[in-house]
């Protein structure tokens, strides 16, 4: 009998010396641990990214569902076919004034985004571009009819946004801010005044600065892979206190990219342009840019704009409201 339990007991011991925790991803001998914490730590933003990507899919996915069961559940209680509900709502937008509200509010004046291969734009007064701006309008006012009965029916949904990791940027070199500088919430946009895709999210920034400006700091940091001319002429004017007031003026003159045009700029904003041309060729000023740069690609960042809220990136920096939700979450936590 104490045989035989000797032996059991002596099983159970062994037996639980390699049983490691759920959590265990690796272990070396019989003491040292790698957990998933360990390895999830190096990779976090590469694991969200893939999370997001998930998300966005999932989020399509049910959109569509939801479209279509929506849409069948008011063609059934209206006794109207799908068809006929989309084109009573085209019918009743289908007029010059709205029409053109949309080309504003979509930024469609002289030229429409067209791919086929690649991005490129049409003159939205040939016949190609008219038919681009039906069909691109016809998808607005669906879109707008699809919300309207969603609202109309009660729809909620319980697919949530994996939350991004934070991301600690305080040995940055190189970053300005405006606005209230004493908040506990902070916007940080990593960006390049040469990047067409940074211009084309100012416009959201610009609002959002006017919104919350007493409320909340607003962060700016240069990003580049190669220091350009616009990013060393915005530094250089901080040398002389007009940082933003260069900023301004190079993101309201797009591809104005040469020194004569930024010398230009200084002279317009009253600065001393002779130490403005001297410290656009300082090497020194380009040495300190390229370590920030490197500084926040081992810190996972490679593409502009980057957009950060209290040192969370916002994944969709296209998406105003969202966007707001996010900041006004936080301000309700801090108040």
């Amino acid at each position: 009998m104490k045989a035989s339990i000797i032996i059991l007991l002596s099983i159970i011991f062994f037996s639980c010396k390699n049983v490691t925790k759920p959590e265990s991803a690796a272990l070396i001998g019989d003491s040292l641990l790698i957990t998933f914490h360990d390895v999830d730590s190096r990779i976090e933003q590469e694991l969200y990214s893939d999370l997001h990507r998930i998300y966005l899919r999932r989020l399509k996915s049910l959109d569509e569902i939801l479209d279509e069961k929506i849409i069948s559940i008011e063609a059934n209680k209206t006794g109207k076919s799908k068809e006929l509900l989309f084109k009573r709502n085209h019918d009743l937008h289908n007029n010059a004034e709205e029409i053109e509200k949309y080309k504003v509010s979509s930024g469609i004046m002289e030229k429409i985004p067209y791919f086929s291969g690649y991005l490129t734009y049409i003159n939205v007064n040939t016949k190609f571009g008219q038919e681009l701006l039906k069909e691109s309008y016809q998808k607005f006012v669906d879109k707008q009819y699809l919300d309207e009965l969603r609202k109309k029916y009660k729809i909620k949904t319980f697919i949530f946004p994996p939350l991004p990791p934070k991301i600690n940027l305080d040995s940055l070199l190189v970053v300005h801010y405006k606005g209230n500088l004493s908040a506990k919430i902070t916007i940080l946009i990593i960006s390049d005044v040469e990047c067409s895709t940074c211009r084309e999210a100012t416009p959201i920034q610009l609002k959002l600065f006017e919104k919350y400006k007493d409320k909340i700091r607003f962060g700016y940091c240069s990003y580049s892979s190669h220091v350009n001319l616009g990013i060393k002429a915005i530094e250089a004017a901080t040398k002389q206190n007009r940082f933003w007031e260069m900023y301004n003026e190079i993101i309201e003159h797009p591809f104005s990219f040469d020194t004569l045009k930024y010398i230009n700029f200084a002279s317009e904003l009253r600065m001393d342009t002779i130490r403005f041309r001297n410290d656009l060729r300082d090497e020194k000023l380009t040495k300190i840019l390229q370590k920030n740069f490197l500084y926040l690609q081992n810190k996972k960042i490679f593409a502009t704009p980057t957009i950060l809220l209290n040192n969370r990136i916002i994944p969709d920096i296209f998406n105003e409201d969202q966007i707001c939700v996010e900041i006004n979450k936080l301000l309700n936590e801090v108040n």
